[in-house]
């Protein structure tokens, strides 16, 4: 699980840096899974969040990155929002989730279903879009999507560990 969590980390912190943040960044050694924890991965870039992470990536997420509450206005940094906030979502929010987007910043989805996605893709686009999971999957550790300068989308996801619960630890 440690490993995963390091996996997961790197991931989101690459995801948020594709957002041009300039980082500071302590990358870990993985050659040795079996000696001393290594240094955590540390995003000192500003990251915005909607409602509050509970479930797998809460502990993991707060001890790498600073986030801020999102407050629907700013447009100058990624958004992480977790998947069951898609639905609770303000109109004040959707407008800055799609005006960052539109700025080129990532925008994150936090365990999140394929439903919570293409709701999430409803408010973001008026274009179809329709995403499943991969059999047997039932969310997405973190869904990102980034408006990339020519318009076309780009999409990052990164699914549960085979051999794990599949299911949201939301026990938190």
């Amino acid at each position: 699980m440690m490993f995963t969590k390091k996996i997961v980390s790197v991931g989101l912190l690459t995801i948020l840096m594709a957002g041009c943040v300039p980082p500071v960044i302590f990358v870990p050694d993985f050659s040795d899974e079996d000696t001393e924890t290594p240094e955590k991965v540390i995003f000192s870039g500003k990251v915005y969040i909607v409602g509050e992470l509970d479930g797998t990536l809460a502990e993991e997420m707060g001890d790498t990155i600073e986030a801020e509450p999102y407050d629907g206005i700013r447009t100058d940094a990624p958004i992480a929002i977790p998947g069951d906030q898609v639905d609770n979502l303000d109109e004040q929010l959707i407008v800055g989730i799609r005006a960052t987007y539109a700025a080129h910043w990532p925008i994150l989805l936090i365990e999140a279903t394929a439903d919570q996605i293409n709701r999430f893709h409803a408010l973001l686009s008026e274009q179809p879009y329709h995403f499943s999971m991969p059999e047997g999957v039932n969310y997405a550790e973190v869904y990102a999507v980034d408006l990339e300068p020519d318009g076309t989308m780009f999409q990052w996801v990164q699914y549960p560990p085979a051999g794990t619960d599949l299911a949201p630890d939301t026990s938190f």
